[in-house]
């Protein structure tokens, strides 16, 4: 028999299992559990009868405090066979990549900065999440590292969220920063530059 799982197995995301049986010469019970946060969750536990099986069980895990491990169990029982494996994976959360995008690297005063937020997965498909975190909202920093300006509430439609903010006819000159709080302890920053040219 062959068991066939990633090694890394992210939170909140389909994964599968396969399971391969070969020249089976009686019926067998095929079963997989899986060992999580102190849970035993079986994934199969069914009879096979047929010579050659090859088999994918999907599940997801839900998020964790922190990395972990999970252990995945298979047996395989039949009247003169037993097969029985026990590995461990490697469970952790899944985390979103944030970009932020300028239309342009340097602003004259009085100008409008174009910019944009996006999103993406472990697999960069775009992710529809709220940058609003309880603290912290996507905001503007001048220079002297004052909050200039400050969103709320901004929601990514289809992982994109495109913002604006016009320059006064005389800021401060310089580099400014967009940043945006991921979770409680990362954020993401993009700078541009404010400058007579």
């Amino acid at each position: 028999y062959m068991v066939l799982l990633p090694f890394l197995i992210h939170t909140d995301s389909p994964e599968k299992v396969c399971v391969q049986l070969t020249h089976l010469n009686e019926s067998v019970t095929l079963s997989a559990t899986l060992e999580y946060q102190g849970e035993n969750r079986s994934l199969i536990d069914d009879v096979v009868s047929e010579k050659d099986v090859f088999t994918c069980i999907p599940f997801s895990l839900p998020k964790a405090n922190s990395t972990s491990v999970a252990f995945l169990t298979v047996m395989v029982k039949g009247a003169t066979l037993l097969f029985r494996s026990r590995k461990s994976v490697l469970v952790q959360n899944s985390e979103s990549l944030v970009f932020v995008q300028t239309d342009k690297p340097i602003y004259k005063p009085g100008q409008t900065v174009l910019f944009r937020i996006v999103s993406l997965d472990k697999d960069f498909y775009p992710l529809n999440e709220k940058c609003l975190v309880t603290l912290s909202y996507p905001h503007l920093q001048d220079p002297q590292r004052n909050r200039v300006y400050q969103w709320q509430g901004v929601e990514l439609e289809t992982g994109l969220k495109q913002l604006s903010f016009p320059l006064s006819s005389d800021p401060i000159q310089g580099s400014y920063k967009i940043v945006v709080q991921k979770s409680f302890s990362s954020h993401v920053e993009h700078s541009f530059s404010v400058e007579e040219y």
